[in-house]
């Protein structure tokens, strides 16, 4: 790898930290130690602004690109920014009240949801972490775990006037859908509407994450190095989960987690080692970045 300077991307869930919220003190290590190298580093992740917890931010970045490539700043300053509108948000409300479907919607500010979709989203949640990461929720009545992995909540039941109250929503996420992915995609075709699966470790068919067809983490990559004035062969990025595909396959070079799906993985330049096996650090330190 040359030495010019760089931009590196990097997704939160699965390659920033594990899923159960742990940052490895090698990974904040690296970041810091690349941007003393010269180097751009940015998270790209599926998270609203609002759902990018402190410890995070705290590491240290030069921007964010953040809702899938729905908003981007960098150094602070918003340079892009991409919302559904009232009739896209109108058009999904309705579907996921008609089929019974619990959802959150995200916005740069926060996340909102009914009590009804709180209430499934605190089961799916628990279930998630027994099965995945083996951590026990004894308290479903407590918002604080749902908080910790989708962000700042705000309970609103009023759904039937969300395209009204929130047009600014840039993503949303439901769980436990009575329709695959795909039937998903199906419904909402020629909407300009993309479905991805839910970034947990293990992909859940019928729990996925709605934005807008235009916008993606490689898109929002673009438009970072467009508004920087570099070349798209300065770019890394690192990822794990089914929305880093598109990023992973634009940059220069995509690094995928050794805890990646195999998606991602099969369209990666190179494969490091697990998020808890300090897969960053020892990527960065392969190609002299650090």
């Amino acid at each position: 790898m040359n030495n010019t300077k760089k931009i590196i991307f990097f997704d939160i869930d699965g390659t920033l930290s594990d899923f159960s919220g742990n940052i490895p003190k090698s990974t904040i290590d690296a970041i810091k130690k690349v941007r003393e190298n010269g180097h751009l580093a940015f998270i790209c992740t599926g998270r609203s602004l609002a759902q990018i917890e402190k410890k995070i931010i705290n590491i240290g970045f030069d921007g964010i690109v953040a809702a899938a490539g729905a908003y981007i700043e960098f150094k602070g300053k918003e340079i892009y920014h991409s919302v559904f509108g009232e009739e896209k948000i109108k058009f999904l409300a309705e579907f996921m009240m008609k089929n019974n479907i619990s959802f959150i919607i995200q916005t740069k500010n926060g996340c909102y949801l009914s009590k009804k979709s709180g209430n499934d989203f605190k089961k799916v949640f628990a279930r998630r972490l027994k099965n995945d990461l083996g951590i026990e929720v004894h308290n479903l009545d407590d918002f604080s775990t749902i908080e910790e992995i989708v962000g700042k909540i705000k309970i609103d039941n009023e759904v039937d006037k969300y395209h009204l109250k929130y047009p600014d929503t840039e993503s949303m996420i439901y769980c436990d859908s009575c329709f695959s992915v795909e039937e998903t995609r199906n419904y909402f075709m020629g909407k300009n509407l993309k479905v991805t699966p839910s970034s947990f470790k293990k992909p859940d068919n019928y729990s996925g994450e709605i934005t807008k067809e235009t916008d993606n983490k490689a898109s929002g990559i673009e438009k970072v190095i467009e508004y920087l004035g570099m070349s798209i062969d300065d770019t890394i990025a690192f990822g794990d989960g089914p929305n880093d595909i598109e990023m992973i396959e634009y940059v220069k070079y995509g690094i995928a987690m050794g805890n990646a799906v195999d998606d991602t993985k099969n369209v990666s330049n190179y494969i490091t080692d697990d998020v808890e096996n300090e897969g960053i650090y020892k990527a960065l330190k392969k190609f002299e970045l650090i």
